[in-house]
């Protein structure tokens, strides 16, 4: 337990390390730039409503994906218990190193239902296979519709595309395999979180379908965030932009991924054609709208505790 801690501690030194090199060179690039800030000065109060509306919208969807998530276990959470483990690992993502939310739904879930780690590590694992599936068929099927990529290009994202779910599909038998072979039980609950989240059809299908909703509100978010900066960024360009932006997410690193996900989307800049201003300033907004939200939500539990303790 203490190499665990230490080896914790080290990684937690590391992260902040690298964000504060990051904020730096953010920082000196802005002040370099200041043209940048002059967008947000057309920012009407109504702007940030709508999108604390939408914000809020996208932890209701994530939490009853968490519902169905942990159906696929034979775990009922509650509507009101799944919306909690959304805002808290979102907390922990936003404001903590590495993936410190998944940390705490891990230990939350272990705790109260007793879900070995490696179960809930591989039904994760599933379910993110799932989402980036989604994500890589959304941008797949975009930039066919764009005409300025060469064939080449389309077909080498069909490869992958299909390679990626040839490999899902035989990682998915061995797993079968493993689970009814092997006597290891770290094995065994790892075979079989994964291959549970395919075990209810109704359950999978209402599961992806969900998540693809999520998509397209992300999606839908972003290209209105360009539109109220009057930016030239199409519907089209917003989806690849968004579905790229979505690979962010397999590797964090610094809190909220701060800097990892600018620099993902500045590097592809050749594939969904939004400009480094453009990047810069809808990252600041909608990072600016996560923060306000979660501290709307952490004002509006204060206060109704205090009035639970007044009655």
């Amino acid at each position: 337990m203490r190499d665990l801690g230490v080896f914790l501690y080290k990684k937690n030194i590391l992260s902040y390390s690298i964000l504060f090199l990051v904020l730096y060179f953010f920082g000196n690039f802005i002040n370099e730039n200041r043209i940048i800030l002059e967008n947000f000065k057309s920012i009407y109060f109504s702007y940030f409503i709508l999108f604390l509306l939408l914000n809020l919208l996208n932890m209701l969807v994530r939490s009853y994906i968490n519902i169905y998530l942990f159906r696929s276990l034979d775990i009922f959470l509650q509507p009101q218990e799944a919306f909690k483990l959304v805002y808290k690992n979102t907390i922990g993502n936003l404001l903590g190193p590495f993936k410190a939310g998944s940390g705490y739904k891990l230990y939350y879930i272990n705790k109260h239902y007793n879900v070995p780690a490696s179960q809930y590590i591989s039904l994760n694992t599933a379910y993110s296979l799932l989402s980036l599936v989604l994500n890589l068929l959304i941008l797949f099927v975009s930039l066919i519709v764009v005409r300025d990529f060469n064939y080449l290009n389309k077909d080498y994202f069909l490869f992958i595309f299909i390679g990626m779910l040839i490999s899902i599909y035989i990682f998915y038998k061995i797993l079968i395999i493993v689970g009814r072979k092997t006597k290891i039980k770290i094995l065994n609950n790892f075979s079989s979180g994964f291959v549970s989240i395919f075990k209810y059809k109704w359950n999978f299908t209402f599961l992806a379908s969900v998540t693809f909703l999520l998509i397209l509100l992300n999606i839908f978010a972003l290209f209105i965030a360009f539109r109220i900066f009057d930016f030239n960024v199409t519907l089209l360009n917003s989806t690849i932009y968004s579905s790229i932006g979505s690979f962010a997410s397999i590797a964090k690193i610094t809190p909220g991924n701060i800097g990892v996900y600018e620099f993902l989307m500045i590097s592809s800049n050749a594939l969904h054609g939004v400009k480094v201003e453009e990047i810069l300033v809808s990252s600041i907004f909608l990072r600016t709208i996560n923060y306000m939200m979660l501290f709307l939500l952490y004002l509006l539990s204060k206060i109704r505790n205090l009035s639970q303790r007044a009655k």
